[in-house]
């Protein structure tokens, strides 16, 4: 299922791909907009304007669904969140009342990061297209698969070959509902900025929920006394009732946070890619990338099934944490981002991109009491799990010793 989904992928970018040239060409136009939209606001909002904070956020989702956008997130993901941390900014200090100052301090930093953007419209010949495209389908497909593989391998060393058909199936699923709601948004239905945010941000905090309900599942069982006979009694009608849910729940939401993003930086960077020739060296791209992940996957799978089962399972629902907590603060984030929840910031968290790309750590206290709700959870996970060890240790040791007793009487 999920080869034939990413087949699937493929075959319609190639199709429809090229025709959509005409979304990147007047990029720069629209990034001089963008840089005009938040001038007038900013003076605007110095004149006494209350409405400036709205028009500053509409100008916020015009620029999400502009092709000056997508290709920025697709060149320069990291240049993008600049620019949407510090546009953000702007909306928030308008809505609290800050100073003019301050307001337009936050207004030339965007203009200025929409300006260095300006020059990333053009990709600078076939091999920067190539790496272009390598990039998104590695750096967009790598956080899915090192899931995807970890919980595989997991299914493959309990006994549940046949299960890893369903995990298949629901990233296969996720790929061609992700497909389904891009051809909607261009056909049918149009989903605004925000409405595009909040859809994110919600699958996002699905997805934190799901993943770490399978992260304390897996860790529950890690200090179980004897595996072989735990195994071979419950892992198997565990799977096929609420774990598989979870296995199948899981599958979809990674690839389906990712897949209609993916679609759209490729259709922005076949936009400016000189037609055929480089829609071609563009799919030569997607390949290379959906290669490498599958190496990614094996290299899983490998080291997977060498390890003993108790670190294997340790180290999985670690990872299977680790990408929840992530996933907690950045759908908060795109919630604040889509207007949904409101932005308190916290003082003493920097507004760095490491900690947001690999924590999703942010400075408010909306994502970081979201996250702290995680770490309270697994304190409290662990500690039941490490007092039924003890239990059961002690409980296995009585028996030992009743068992030792009648031997010897």
């Amino acid at each position: 299922m999920l080869r034939r989904g990413f087949a699937i992928a493929i075959l319609l970018l190639a199709l429809t791909l090229p025709a959509s040239r005409a979304a990147a060409e007047d990029a720069g136009a629209e990034a001089r907009g963008f840089t005009d939209g938040l001038a007038r606001a900013a003076e605007n909002y110095a004149a006494g304007d209350t409405l400036a904070a709205a028009e500053v956020g509409d100008l916020f989702y015009r620029f999400e669904e502009s092709g000056f956008h997508k290709l920025l997130a697709a060149k320069d993901p990291e240049l993008y969140k600049r620019l949407e941390g510090e546009w953000l900014e702007v909306r928030r200090l308008m809505k609290g009342g800050a100073s003019a100052a301050d307001v337009n301090a936050r207004v030339v930093a965007a203009r200025d990061s929409i300006d260095r953007a300006r020059t990333l419209t053009g990709l600078g010949g076939g091999w920067a297209l190539f790496w272009g495209s390598f990039l998104i389908i590695f750096r967009e497909g790598f956080e899915a698969m090192l899931i995807i593989g970890a919980l595989a391998a997991y299914l493959r060393k309990t006994g549940n070959e046949p299960r890893v058909r369903d995990l298949y199936s629901g990233a296969g699923a996720a790929v061609v509902a992700s497909l389904a709601l891009w051809v909607l948004t261009k056909t049918m239905v149009s989903i605004s900025g925000a409405a595009a945010e909040a859809i994110e941000g919600w699958t996002l905090l699905l997805a934190s929920a799901v993943l770490f309900y399978v992260s304390y599942w897996l860790i529950s069982k890690a200090h179980h006394a004897k595996w072989h006979a735990f195994i071979q009694r419950q892992v198997a009608t565990a799977v096929q009732s609420g774990g598989r849910v979870a296995m199948l729940g899981v599958s979809f939401l990674v690839v389906f946070r990712e897949g209609l993003e993916t679609v759209l930086f490729y259709e922005a960077l076949a936009a400016s890619s000189g037609g055929a020739a480089g829609v071609s060296t563009l799919v030569g791209g997607l390949l290379a990338g959906a290669v490498v992940l599958a190496g990614v996957y094996g290299g899983i799978h490998y080291l997977g099934m060498r390890l003993r089962i108790g670190t294997f399972f340790a180290v999985t629902s670690a990872f299977l944490y680790w990408m929840a907590f992530k996933f907690a603060g950045d759908g908060v984030r795109e919630l604040q981002a889509a207007g949904t929840i409101a932005e308190t910031v916290l003082r003493g968290i920097p507004q760095s991109p490491f900690l947001q790309s690999w924590l999703g750590v942010h400075p408010f206290v909306e994502t970081v009491v979201a996250q702290a709700i995680l770490l309270i959870a697994l304190a409290i996970g662990l500690g039941i799990t490490v007092r039924r060890a003890q239990l059961g240790t002690a409980a296995e040791s009585g028996s030992e010793r009743e068992g030792t007793r009648r031997s010897v009487a």
